[in-house]
């Protein structure tokens, strides 16, 4: 039950809430919004293009403010007061993803939180995004130090032990994907590698059950050489027999393409690859496709008709060579799955698929 905490008469500031909102919850009771507001929380950023994923986070976090302001505008008990306003720090965080320098709002509730001597937890939450910005701007400068990394390393663990819920999970991700690319930078092999292997103990020591998967997934990514600023190495066997180095193409933005002939989101990907290739191949641009068929006839069928002019490897020969499938060394679950690499073969994106590749090659030839 929502209700109010007292019959004291008190001056109460209204939180402005948005016409289309307003116009969403009319006659709705506060019981109502809770649960709408809940629901919304729920909804999970959805498997699109770059700006899909851009208009969903826009619609959830304004929804998730709105909500929540429109909720606490009832005067609720404490305990959903509590939950309201942890679902609007939740919404400023994905609001603050799109424009990572607007962190007035979140600084204004943590104000707010402070001046009111309550809910804890939301003010850390609070405090978990403002941190996020300000290592986002450490590792902005291109002045950035071993040592800066280190003492974010050092101040980030015990948060993360004391907040296991917290946006300090996704500052760990900042952190280890900017010493990834410090690395890369400074050709410094093992510098990623001696963070990455103290975050996973930390968070297996933490106890913590969800701590302990993040650090299974880290673990088993980087056993994949799946993290951001890894050099891939990918070695196999082409179509026509070839052996095939990704070694070749040092110098080359590289798209790594695994597909198969009966995979239909593989084939709907390709006019916007050969649009791609046709822009940027003599811009220093090549796609190396590794195709999971097992029938390598159908599959040279394929490429003939569909006059496909890039690298493709067949992972049913480079095992036949008695090599390692490809496939199975970088943990493929589903196809397409489509890596970038940079210039000196380092990973740039995993999800370089559509408008997502577009805007990335954007950046890279820009």
């Amino acid at each position: 039950m929502v209700s109010a905490q007292s019959n004291e008469p008190k001056k109460v500031v209204k939180r402005p809430v948005p016409a289309e909102i307003a116009r969403q919850i009319k006659d709705k009771t506060p019981e109502d919004i809770a649960e709408l507001l809940r629901t919304v929380d729920a909804r999970a950023v959805p498997i699109a293009t770059v700006e899909e994923v851009t208009d969903f986070k826009k619609r959830k976090g304004s929804l998730l403010t709105g909500l929540a302001d429109a909720l606490l505008n009832t005067e609720p008990a404490d305990d959903v007061a509590e939950e309201a306003n942890m679902m609007k720090i939740k919404g400023l965080g994905l609001l603050m993803q799109l424009n990572p320098d607007d962190t007035a709002k979140i600084a204004t509730l943590k104000r707010e939180l402070e001046k009111e001597n309550k809910y804890p937890q939301v003010a850390a939450q609070c405090d978990a995004y403002l941190y996020i910005q300000k290592i986002r701007r450490t590792f902005l400068s291109k002045r950035v130090t071993v040592k800066d990394f280190e003492r974010v390393a050092e101040e980030l663990k015990p948060l993360i032990r004391e907040h296991p819920d917290s946006p300090y999970i996704s500052a760990a991700g900042l952190l280890l994907s900017a010493v990834s690319a410090y690395e890369g930078n400074n050709n410094l092999d093992g510098f990623a590698d001696k963070f990455r292997n103290e975050f996973i103990k930390a968070f297996r020591d933490s106890g913590n059950e969800k701590l302990i998967a993040i650090a299974r997934q880290i673990e088993t990514d980087a056993a994949q050489n799946v993290v951001p600023g890894k050099r891939l190495s990918i070695e196999g066997i082409t179509v026509d027999g070839r052996p095939f180095d990704i070694k070749m193409l040092r110098g080359k933005v590289v798209l790594i393409d695994f597909w198969a002939t009966w995979c239909g989101p593989c084939k709907a990907e390709v006019p916007g690859m050969k649009a791609a290739y046709g822009r940027y191949r003599d811009r220093g641009f090549e796609i190396v496709g590794i195709s999971v068929d097992k029938d390598v006839s159908v599959l040279k069928s394929y490429i003939a008709s569909e006059g496909i002019p890039w690298i493709s490897v067949s992972d049913t020969l480079t095992a036949a060579a008695g090599m390692p499938r490809l496939g199975d060394l970088y943990g493929i679950q589903g196809i397409p799955t489509m890596y970038l690499l940079d210039r000196q073969g380092r990973l740039i994106s995993t999800s370089a698929r559509g408008e997502n590749l577009k805007r990335l090659l954007e950046q890279e030839f820009k």
